[in-house]
């Protein structure tokens, strides 16, 4: 099947937004890292334009650029989100609401008092040891159009 420029630049330009490009997008598959890999993947879910998106732990295996991709992603996403994370660096950037759940309670926390009821994650080094053992739900609804 032969495209035109102009199909070939949307199509470009469609996947630069989840952070394919350059000469990534002409890679093989079998080629691209496994962050690379879940760029793509993510992409490819957003092209059906899904009314929500279910994602746990969704970036295992992503490197900090590919988080930074995904986050950028998630954030201009119109519809609804349920996002299981214990990776602070994704929580930062796309919470508007968080429910932590810590021993076997449920809670609902603003994303702007995250740090503050919960300083002994604020240090980077025990980030993620503090959030192993909770689970951070992160829950937004479809945006009205």
């Amino acid at each position: 099947m032969m495209w035109d420029d102009a199909q070939v630049d949307e199509w470009r330009s469609f996947l630069g937004k989840y952070g394919v490009s350059g000469k990534m997008q002409t890679m093989k598959i079998g080629h691209l890292s496994e962050g690379q890999k879940s760029r793509l993947v993510f992409a490819m879910m957003c092209m059906g334009k899904p009314n929500m998106l279910l994602l746990d732990e969704p970036t295992n295996h992503l490197d900090i650029e590919a988080i930074d991709a995904l986050a950028a992603a998630l954030k201009v996403y119109k519809g609804g989100l349920v996002l299981v994370s214990h990776d602070f660096r994704l929580i930062d950037q796309v919470a508007e609401e968080i429910w932590v759940c810590d021993k076997k309670k449920v809670s609902c926390v603003c994303a702007l008092l995250f740090h503050r009821l919960f300083p002994e994650l604020k240090e980077s080094r025990s980030r993620e040891t503090a959030l192993s053992k909770t689970d951070v739900m992160i829950l937004r609804l479809p945006h009205a159009p």
